[in-house]
């Protein structure tokens, strides 16, 4: 169990293996889940079998800061900030949050959305295995785009290959971040 708490940069997680809960929503293998910075989330609890995840930020955050201390609470309530989560698939939104699940097929090319639209992308190989350059990526592996990078240009394998596209939004003015 991992108990209340937020961070100061925006972040995706994505469970990779077992079920649980986070916050109010049952989570499983496959689950995405977005918290923008200064947005409180959870609790997190592993189900029986636990819960395996990968937390995914685009800039450095100093840690967790737990909701059940109250100076934590009090340094949230005087933030600038809008409160911001989700858990599921998103259509790109006018500030570029997007979440995408994109199965491919043996040798299908894919090239990925305009990074400027967003403020970074992390694609995940869900399974098979992806060739991007001299690369081969199997499942579990991960990607960075930088906002100001080349959209990704790859392949999928011989056995295709399931991907996940997670691309942060732009911050909506400097104290969001």
């Amino acid at each position: 169990m991992v108990g209340a708490h937020y961070h100061q940069a925006d972040q995706f997680q994505v469970i990779v293996a077992g079920s649980g809960r986070l916050g109010r929503h049952d989570v499983a293998t496959g689950a995405v889940h977005f918290a923008g910075a200064w947005s409180a989330y959870g609790p997190l609890a592993a189900g029986r079998e636990g819960l395996q995840y990968f937390t995914l930020r685009n800039g450095w955050d100093t840690g967790a800061r737990y909701m059940e201390f109250p100076e934590n609470r009090s340094a949230l309530r005087t933030r600038p900030r809008r409160h911001r989560e989700c858990v599921g698939a998103v259509a790109a939104t006018a500030d570029g949050l997007c979440v995408a699940q994109l199965p491919l097929t043996s040798g299908q090319p894919i090239t990925g959305i305009d990074p400027a639209s967003g403020a970074g992308q992390f694609w995940l190989v869900l399974s098979g295995r992806l060739i991007a350059g001299d690369a081969a990526l199997p499942a579990n592996s991960c990607v960075f785009v930088p906002p100001d990078g080349l959209p990704l240009k790859a392949v999928a394998g011989q056995a295709g290959a399931a991907l996940l596209l997670m691309q942060f939004p732009r911050p909506a003015g400097p104290d969001q971040r």
